[in-house]
C-alpha cells in the first residue's frame, strides 16, 4: 500500500509539472508568433520587445524541465 501511495505522489507531480510547463511553452508560443507578426509588419521596436519575452519564456520553460521542480506561480510572468 505504501508502494502504491508514493508512486502515486510521484504521478501527480509529474503530471503538475507537464502542465506548468505545457503553459509556459504555450506562452512562449504565442508570443514568438506576435514577434513574427510585428516584424512582417515591419514594427520592429514591437517586435524586438517580444523576442526578449520569449526568450525569457524559454529560459522558463528550460529551468522546469532541466530542473524537475515546479515554478512557483509568482515566478511565472504570463503578460504579453
Amino acid at each position: 500500500m505504501l508502494l502504491f501511495k508514493q508512486l502515486f505522489t510521484r504521478l501527480a507531480g509529474l503530471i503538475e509539472l507537464f502542465v506548468k510547463t505545457k503553459s509556459i511553452l504555450f506562452v512562449f508560443s504565442r508570443s514568438f508568433y506576435i514577434a513574427v507578426s510585428f516584424v512582417q509588419q515591419k514594427r520592429y521596436k514591437e517586435s524586438a520587445a517580444f523576442v526578449n519575452k520569449t526568450e525569457t519564456y524559454m529560459e522558463q520553460a528550460k529551468k522546469t524541465v532541466n530542473s524537475g521542480q515546479q515554478p512557483k506561480s509568482s515566478e511565472i510572468n504570463y503578460q504579453v
